[in-house]
């Protein structure tokens, strides 16, 4: 990760000595400043907005500064959420470490988090989903390798969570007779691994073998959700890559079950988290492209 930070006097140059010494990635120091000189960090003669325009193609920017002269000097080059590089700031006495621009996608929240600790500071998040505790979705597909190309449709997702619809499928497997207190504990651990709640479950899944499960069917009563089931040849007629196995293949007539329920429940649907395993109880996680949910 390549890492511009720029100070303005001789106590933010030691905020970037202890950003350089403490967090892995390239780099490199600026300041602009003619109280003082340094021999370690580079001087920048140039107005800052000129600065700031000639490494906007840098992976993150942190300004040692307030967060006035921030905002005007990366004011002319902000584009997109997608692409602008991550932008933070740093008061001089390393009290406050403030995720000012692309905190998801950018990356900018955990850099904000990462050099807080450096500095001693306190980490300012201000992105409405990490705020709430929820899941962000370009977050989400940062990680998991995917672009997004319809910005619309991740803002109607991040919305949708933060007004309290759920909006996920849960495809589920398990054993028979299995207890619907023990499903559940699964189906939270699985939750907390995907950084979702709970609550945002709009349905279960599963195959139709299931359709008497009585552990899921007291799960879906206790939560209010409808719960689906679909048959084998259904289910192995949903295209995608999946956890194949050999045994469910023999045993269902499908080789995978929770995650194919997940996707097969939605009409045009992405896998959100691929088959969570615990206590003969399976979870996968799927959502819809565009927020209706279908049987």
């Amino acid at each position: 990760m390549r890492i511009e930070v720029i100070c303005f006097s001789k106590e933010g140059s030691r905020r970037i000595d202890e950003i350089k010494s403490r967090i892995d990635g390239e780099i490199q120091g600026f300041y602009k400043s003619k109280k003082f000189s340094s021999d370690v960090h580079e001087r920048v003669d140039e107005p800052l907005t000129e600065w700031t325009a000639a490494h906007w193609n840098s992976d993150a920017i942190v300004y040692i500064s307030s967060c006035g002269i921030a905002v005007r000097a990366i004011a002319g080059c902000v584009k997109d959420k997608l692409t602008d590089p991550a932008v933070l700031v740093v008061d001089e006495k390393g009290r406050h470490c403030i995720s000012l621009l692309s905190g998801h996608v950018g990356g900018a929240n955990e850099l904000t988090i990462d050099i807080a600790g450096a500095v001693g500071a306190s980490p300012v998040i201000t992105t409405a989903t990490d705020v709430q505790d929820l899941m962000a979705i370009d977050v989400w597909a940062v990680k998991h390798g995917y672009q997004i190309l319809n910005k619309s449709a991740a803002k109607d997702f991040s919305a949708s969570l933060l007004q309290g619809e759920p909006c996920i499928v849960a495809g589920v497997g398990c054993r028979k007779d299995t207890p619907g207190d023990k499903i559940q504990s699964v189906l939270e651990a699985a939750c907390e691994k995907a950084g979702i709640r709970l609550c945002h479950i709009r349905q279960l899944a599963s195959i139709d073998l299931k359709k008497d499960e009585k552990g899921l069917l007291l799960l879906a009563r206790e939560r209010k959700i409808p719960f689906h089931t679909y048959s084998a040849n259904e289910l192995m007629q949903v295209p995608g890559d999946f956890t194949a196995s050999d045994f469910v293949k023999r045993t269902t007539g499908a080789d995978n079950v929770c995650e194919r329920s997940a996707l097969r429940a939605c009409k045009d649907g992405i896998l959100l988290m691929k088959k969570y395993a615990d206590s003969g109880v399976t979870v996968a996680f799927a959502f819809e492209n565009n927020g209706m949910l279908g049987e």
